[in-house]
């Protein structure tokens, strides 16, 4: 199952590897285009760090607990959709299916956008 003998190297001399630059991930997100999401959890460690001044004799990992009870998260930002023009396909499709509404009974949603890509128009 195993060769007999492995053959070796006949330069044994070490090689000198130049040390690479780190990997820059700014310039990887510009190269895909994509952009990075930021975290930020200032207002959680606010918190975790006033609970921890108001109970000193707590360990860190107590006061996380014990925050946690006590924290309000935020909600979340929703986007401004008054300046969007709503999509023409997605409401044909909608209003197919509001004209017609057993046809979960004969066909399936891959079936509506067939039928329903025959009958609109631009």
């Amino acid at each position: 199952m195993f060769p007999d003998s492995i053959p070796q190297s006949t330069n044994l001399q070490p090689t000198t590897m130049e040390p690479q630059p780190p990997i820059d991930t700014a310039i990887k997100t510009e190269e895909t285009n994509t952009t990075k999401k930021t975290r930020n959890y200032a207002e959680w460690y606010g918190h975790v760090n006033k609970v921890k001044a108001e109970h000193p004799e707590l360990s860190h990992k107590e006061a996380v607990k014990t925050a946690k009870s006590s924290y309000a998260k935020a909600p979340k930002k929703k986007r401004d959709k008054s300046g969007y023009k709503p999509n023409a396909w997605m409401q044909y499709i909608a209003e197919w299916t509001k004209n017609n509404p057993d046809w979960r009974k004969k066909f399936t949603y891959k079936d509506v956008l067939k039928i329903c890509k025959l009958t609109y128009k631009k």
